[in-house]
């Protein structure tokens, strides 16, 4: 094979994001929406000076992902993860 069909067959197709900003929240992402690429969407309660802002909603909206210790997630970092870790389980609806 040539160098360049090696590069050809190596160079892989980008992938799109998992996590798509769906809406701009105001004062520092309040009221902000993300969407994952299978439809779980996690948004932020909208209050300024929430401590735990970010909950996850199904994609049907029938179910909604809190943190365990049952309030909402203080980080969006923390919220992706769990959506991330329900998706890669098959435990979305």
């Amino acid at each position: 094979m040539t160098q360049l069909a090696l590069f050809h067959l190596s160079a892989a197709a980008p992938r799109p994001p998992a996590w798509q900003k769906i809406r701009s929240g105001n004062h520092g992402g309040c009221g902000a929406v993300w969407e994952h690429a299978s439809g779980w969407q996690l948004i932020h309660c909208g209050h300024p000076t929430a401590n735990f802002p970010w909950y996850g909603v199904s994609p049907d909206g029938r179910e909604r992902l809190i943190h365990p210790n049952g309030m909402a997630f203080r980080l969006l970092r923390d919220a992706k993860a769990a959506v991330e870790a329900r998706v890669d389980q098959g435990v979305s609806p």
